[in-house]
């Protein structure tokens, strides 16, 4: 596995959740409002709105460990931090807080109940089991001049690889 394939995993678990929108597995930049749309514009119940997530590796860190039984080789671990941010168009008559909230926790839910991200992938048990999803931020914000709500959590995540010594 390599820290795309982890971020890749990641938009998977997160296109696995109902009415999530649309997944990017990158921060999308946009100049003009259609490159939004096309990028956060989703259809649900009959209704289209801005709803949208990124995933972004904001960095890692990383030990080598001696390879078992095999000198020359080694072990590099890794923990993967990332940035997974959510963007809802926000609608008071509809009390789309609520909505957002309920999407957010259902996010925080999926990556938290997924058995690969959250068993190392070695028996060193280096930095202890990796933690549940952490809502960081949960408020209104303008994105692309339209009032949204926006979240961000953060989601660790381990890989190991065995390695030789060349």
């Amino acid at each position: 596995m390599s820290e795309s394939s982890v971020r890749s995993y990641l938009k998977s678990v997160l296109d696995a959740v109902s009415n999530v929108g649309q997944v990017h597995d990158y921060e999308r930049w946009a100049l003009n409002w259609s490159d939004i749309l096309d990028r956060y514009k989703t259809t649900i119940s009959g209704s289209d709105m801005l709803r949208g997530w990124t995933i972004s590796c904001v960095g890692w860190e990383a030990e080598y460990l001696d390879y078992p039984n095999d000198a020359g080789s080694y072990i590099e671990v890794r923990r993967y931090q990332y940035k997974v941010r959510g963007y809802f168009g926000l609608n008071d008559g509809d009390a789309s807080e609520k909505t957002a909230a309920g999407i957010v926790e259902d996010v925080c839910e999926a990556l938290n109940s997924n058995a690969t991200l959250h068993a190392m992938q070695n028996a060193t048990d280096l930095w202890g089991p990796v933690p549940p999803a952490r809502v960081d931020v949960f408020e209104a914000r303008s994105f692309a001049g339209v009032l949204c709500h926006y979240a961000e959590i953060t989601q660790l995540a381990d890989e190991a690889v065995a390695k030789r010594i060349v």
